[in-house]
């Protein structure tokens, strides 16, 4: 007659059962026997669920608790490039902890894969795969010879330096993951490892580069001036008109790219009507390697 036995609807359920057909003293036998078979049970259960997927109601739970709030574009790590010693990531120890809270709450589900441009194009990059490679990698750590300074870049299937380059950056990634994973700034830091450690970049990228470095934009073989987009249109550049409430930058994308130009046309039109104070830098534009 436990006072609080309806706060047990299971227990009590049984106990008003077996009082039909046990007795006492076995009823309180099976009691004492329940109650050990659940204590080891527990007990069990939570040595055996880290080595399991059960170990992601908890870590996907702080997971999303601890996620970057800011803009997705913001949670690149910004580099300070009078102190750093090293320039992007190779080995698991230069990860935040962040980074590695990620890797232990995956669920595997692959939705950052499947809205993955590149891979639904049939190129060699998983977001999901490099997350699982990656976490792989860090349980390793420390058996076998390994450490948490090994390098990581094609030690594995899945960030090789083919498939880091893959990527276009979209975050579409980020945006599919339930559990606020973020795959983009750890392909982003091991791609600026790449770069500034060892030089090593597809050769569009090196044409890219080469032709930023002689003509100040990335496009070799574009015809067309930073002004040329504004032929026809009473545009005011900043030198002229300080004072404007609104930059626009149009960027080598908006200028020296011809299905682009219309956009950038189309934009300034459309300030001209709203009665909006704009200019542009013009010729003092300078490309940011974007």
């Amino acid at each position: 007659e436990d006072p609080w036995g309806n706060w047990s609807p299971v227990g009590s359920l049984v106990a008003n059962l077996s009082i039909h057909w046990m007795s006492m003293e076995t009823i309180q036998s099976c009691h004492l026997g329940f109650w050990w078979f659940h204590l080891l049970l527990v007990f069990g259960f939570i040595a055996w669920a880290p080595y399991t997927k059960m170990l992601h109601p908890l870590t996907a739970t702080l997971n999303i608790y601890a996620a970057n709030l800011n803009p997705i574009g913001a949670s690149l790590k910004a580099i300070d490039f009078e102190s750093e010693k090293s320039f992007g990531i190779n080995r698991m120890d230069h990860f935040t902890w962040k980074d590695l809270m990620d890797l232990d709450a995956c669920t595997e589900c692959g939705r950052c894969t499947d809205a993955c441009p590149a891979a639904t194009t049939g190129k060699s990059l998983s977001p999901r795969d490099i997350i699982l490679d990656l976490r792989e990698k860090s349980r390793t750590s420390g058996k076998a010879d390994t450490t948490f300074t090994d390098p990581i870049i094609g030690t594995t299937p899945s960030p090789s330096t083919d498939s880091l380059w893959q990527c276009t950056s979209c975050a579409a990634c980020v945006e599919a993951c339930p559990v606020s994973i973020d795959p983009l700034s750890k392909i982003i830091d091991m791609r600026r490892f790449q770069v500034m450690e060892q030089a090593d970049y597809p050769e569009s990228m090196q044409q890219a580069l080469a032709s930023i470095e002689s003509r100040g934009h990335p496009f070799s073989g574009s015809r067309f001036s930073r002004l040329d987009w504004t032929e026809g249109l009473n545009i005011p550049e900043i030198k002229d008109r300080p004072d404007a409430e609104v930059l626009v930058w149009t960027g080598c994308g908006g200028s020296l790219v011809e299905r682009n130009q219309k956009s950038s046309r189309a934009l300034t039109q459309i300030l001209d009507r709203a009665g909006i104070s704009y200019a542009i830098l013009g010729r003092e534009e300078k490309c940011t390697g974007d």
